[in-house]
Order: structure tokens, then sequence, then C-alpha cells
């Protein structure tokens, strides 16, 4: 990886790579050459981040990560706090994204609380406000060593799972494993987004011993859904931000990553038919292609023994 911090050419810069990589001690690691004439390191701080080539990782600098959590401190202990400094703490968090796994996450308390502030243009104001014990809580994560882990630059591979929900229940699959459920009264009474959200989170937690670990892709085709998991919450109906505050939560607990992408209705079959049909796992019978060769080969049976009427293959 070529780092250039000057407006040299590229080509200036290649060109004196090989004596560069020569003088590496290993030379399957990746090096970035911070300016031409210097020796090629591993990592580089550049606007207040930290890039390692070796990890393929990004990570907040030093210095901008002690003022995070002086920040932060300070608007913990304080019994009021003026709202622009709160404006300005939330900016700070907003511009971790990229850089500290799960910020968006963590930021959302202060970002609702701060929601009427903004819709009224008064983000600017030195009026002082009492924070919420909620908002305190949520801050203590930015003091926490969780802020120290960094953000992957390179995509990893992931792990697929495909959910789908209907207002009967939701189903899932993953690597030919399949899931499903029914949903209670209470659930039922929800917004179709929101069971869809519910839906994906309920997946990923039956298979919790498939996903834990791995950089998971959750296939959906729903867009509110996949939007809250890809922002990590949103701002518009409270109901669907707790709803992925708890996907979120879990998923910082159990998995290395979690992103989603929409899936048509039309693919998304499978986890279609689970949502709304109901496997029983006591009526079992022979896939019908199976079953058509064997009549084929051999014709057509005459009686289904012990069969039902749900797993019958003859009329």
């Amino acid at each position: 990886m070529l780092f250039r911090r000057h407006n040299h050419s590229l080509s200036h810069h290649q060109a004196g790579t090989p004596r560069c990589f020569s003088n590496c001690a290993d030379p399957a690691v990746p090096w970035l050459l911070c300016q031409h004439g210097e020796e090629p390191v591993p990592a580089i701080q550049h606007l207040g981040a930290v890039i390692d080539s070796t990890s393929c990782q990004v990570f907040l600098s030093p210095d901008r990560l002690s003022n995070l959590r002086r920040r932060v401190k300070h608007c913990s202990l304080a019994r009021s706090v003026p709202i622009i400094q709160l404006s300005q703490l939330l900016g700070i968090m907003i511009s971790c994204l990229g850089v500290v796994p799960w910020a968006r996450l963590h930021a959302r308390e202060l970002q609702w609380f701060l929601l009427p502030v903004q819709r009224a243009r008064n983000s600017n104001s030195l009026r002082r406000v009492r924070l919420p014990r909620k908002v305190i809580r949520s801050l203590a994560w930015w003091r926490s060593k969780a802020v120290r882990k960094g953000c992957l630059f390179k995509e990893p591979e992931r792990l697929v799972v495909t959910t789908d929900a209907s207002l009967l229940g939701w189903g899932a699959h993953c690597q030919g494993h399949l899931a499903q459920g029914r949903w209670t009264q209470r659930e039922a009474a929800h917004s179709i987004n929101w069971l869809e959200l519910r839906a994906a989170r309920l997946a990923l937690r039956k298979f919790a011993s498939l996903v834990r670990g791995a950089h998971v892709l959750l296939m959906t085709d729903n867009v509110a859904t996949k939007a809250h998991i890809n922002r990590q919450g949103g701002t518009r109906s409270k109901a669907l931000m707790l709803e992925a505050e708890a996907l979120g939560r879990w998923a910082e607990r159990h998995l290395a990553s979690l992103s989603a992408d929409h899936i048509s209705g039309v693919s998304n079959r499978e986890a279609d038919w689970l949502s709304r049909q109901r496997i029983d796992h006591s009526e079992w019978r022979l896939h019908p292609d199976l079953f058509q060769q064997i009549v084929r080969r051999f014709g057509k049976p005459q009686v289904d023994l012990f069969a039902t009427h749900s797993n019958t293959q003859l009329p």
C-alpha cells in the first residue's frame, strides 16, 4: 500500500518502491510509504486516525481519543451542561464513524436527547440542561476499552443470514439451517417494519452457534430493516430505534460485525415461506423431485402408506 502525503506523482513514488521494500524486515507485511525518501512504516497517523496496514484497521489517534474521553467525562459528571457543548460532543462522536466499531449505536441516546434542540435550530444555545440517567449511562461506553478497537478498512468475508417476516411469524435460513417462529399477540400489534427488524434479531439469536465471532451479512427484503441495521438505529421511530438498539447490543457482544443488504421479495421465497408456514417436525416425506425420479424408474405406486394430508405424494 502506498500512502502519499505530498503532491508528488504516484509514479515518482513507485519508482523508489523496490529500494524501500528491500530494506523491510518482512516483505510479506504491507508497508506505508510516508513520504518520498523516508523509510516505509506499517502504520501512519493521518487526520486524527492511525492507519495500520498490518491489521488492515484504522484506529483513533491517542490525541483524538484523549480529547473525546475528556469531553465525555466532563459532560457525565457535571450537574448541567450547555447545549452547545453537548452538540460538540455529539459531533465528535459522529466523526468516529468508520473508525470506532458501534460508535453510531452508542451515540444514539445523546442524539435522541438533542433532537428537539436540533429541530428548533438551537444547537449553539448556551442554555444549560441536565442529562437524563439513560444518556449518562450511554456515555460510559465512550470511556471504555471498546473505543480503542479499530475498524477494518478491508471488507471481510461475510456469513450470510437471510430473514423475512409476515403478520403471522418470521423465518430465516443460514448455510442450510432453518429457523422460524410465530408472533405473540403483543408482537403482532406492531408495524411490519418492526416485525422485520425483530425477525432479524430472533434469527441471529437462533443461529448463535453458527454466527458467533463472524462478520455477518443479513439479507432482508425490508428497506427499513436494512437502514436500521446499517445505521445502527434511526431518529424517526422510537419503537424501531429500541428494537435496533437491542439488535445492535446483541451483535456487539457476539459478532465481529454486522451489516445488511437488500434482497428482492421474489428471491426471498424460502424465508418468506418459513414466515408464513409452520414446519411440523413429525411429518416427513421425500423431496418431490426425488420422488418423481423414483416414479419414472419404477412406476407410480398405488398406495402412500401412513401418509397424511400434509405429506402425501399421491393425488
